[in-house]
């Protein structure tokens, strides 16, 4: 989610989760390859929220949603 995020803030801003949710479906066996999905729900110049999906193959096994806080790059003198 944190990477989703990074691709709507202009260069040179950070972010930082202050929020995270998770939600487990199923479990997933050692050695199953398991497929991650993030996506920007909101992207603000202050905040953003994000979710993602974990599957192993078509089954979802995971959920998560995250809120960021921006912040504006360092002015140096």
């Amino acid at each position: 989610m944190g990477s989703a995020m990074a691709t709507v803030l202009p260069e040179g801003e950070r972010h930082l989760s202050f929020d995270l949710k998770l939600s487990f479906m199923k479990p997933v066996q050692v050695g199953q390859e398991v497929r991650a999905s993030g996506s920007v729900v909101h992207g603000g110049r202050r905040t953003g929220v994000c979710e993602a999906r974990l599957q192993v193959g078509e089954d979802l096994v995971g959920t998560g949603s995250a809120s960021f806080i921006v912040y504006l790059p360092e002015q140096t003198s």
